[in-house]
């Protein structure tokens, strides 16, 4: 099983019936985005951030999501919405260069690509497809505020020691789905996968830039209700916090 069979059976409610924003989703999307501009969001799954979006007063609105599934229930939600939702790849997006001058990566989409060579594409292709001087919003799985999870510290040992009895060479970073839909996900402690991919907050950075993004700011949640961009002291009383970093880019060229 990989990570589009879990959201096509196993997390496909949990994630159908969505809604709302994040407090520091809605910050970052009504802080740094023009709701005038065309924006597309990838992984959108039925909608959520758009459909809270248009109700902010966003217009010019796109949403993909490689489940055909979740596109469908997206359009039935409001048939009175002028989103325009379609089905594509990440990896290998159906449109024009420079046709968008905002995207969002939140859900932490790129986390869930398995492949590293299929992750760098992604964000390529997200750089193909926003225009010069756009503005990208992401989201990542923080390996770092990982490690300080509690239950990963107990649980992580027993999953490397079956990683080393199986000969596994994923990285460390490779985390197994700890649960699904809130239940515990015992197949995980045998290090058998789905996996997602945690990233370090270097890595992202680097991994951005290498792409041609410039880094206007990046944080945890705390981070951003605070206004407060991660410096090296705000990142470490921030690193307990377990889960997502945020990064907001700008194309220059």
């Amino acid at each position: 099983m990989n990570n589009k069979n879990v959201f096509s059976s196993k997390e496909f409610d949990n994630w159908l019936d969505r809604d709302g924003l994040q407090p520091e989703e809605k910050k970052l999307i009504v802080d740094y985005l023009d709701k005038n501009k065309s924006t597309l969001e990838a992984g959108t799954a039925s909608g959520r951030i758009l459909f809270a979006m248009e109700k902010l007063g966003f217009t010019n609105l796109s949403g993909y999501d490689f489940i055909s599934e979740y596109i469908s229930a997206a359009k039935k939600k409001n048939t009175n919405s002028t989103i325009n939702f379609s089905v594509q790849d990440a990896t290998k997006l159906d449109f024009e260069n420079e046709l968008f001058c905002q995207i969002i990566y939140l859900q932490q989409i790129v986390s869930t690509i398995e492949e590293p060579e299929m992750r760098l594409t992604a964000l390529k292709e997200s750089y193909r497809i926003l225009k010069k001087g756009g503005t990208a919003i992401f989201s990542f799985l923080s390996y770092e505020s990982k490690k300080n999870d509690r239950v990963f510290k107990f649980i992580s040992p027993v999953i490397n020691f079956f990683r080393f009895f199986k000969s596994n060479k994923l990285s460390e970073q490779y985390i197994p789905w700890l649960k699904f839909t809130g239940k515990v996900n015992f197949k995980a402690l045998f290090d058998i996968g789905p996996f997602n991919y945690w990233f370090r907050k270097q890595e992202i950075i680097e991994l951005l830039e290498s792409v041609g993004y410039k880094i206007e700011f990046y944080g945890y949640p705390q981070n951003i209700l605070s206004n407060n961009s991660s410096t090296e002291s705000t990142f470490r009383k921030c690193i307990e916090e377990v889960g997502h970093f945020y990064v907001v880019c700008k194309k220059v060229s």
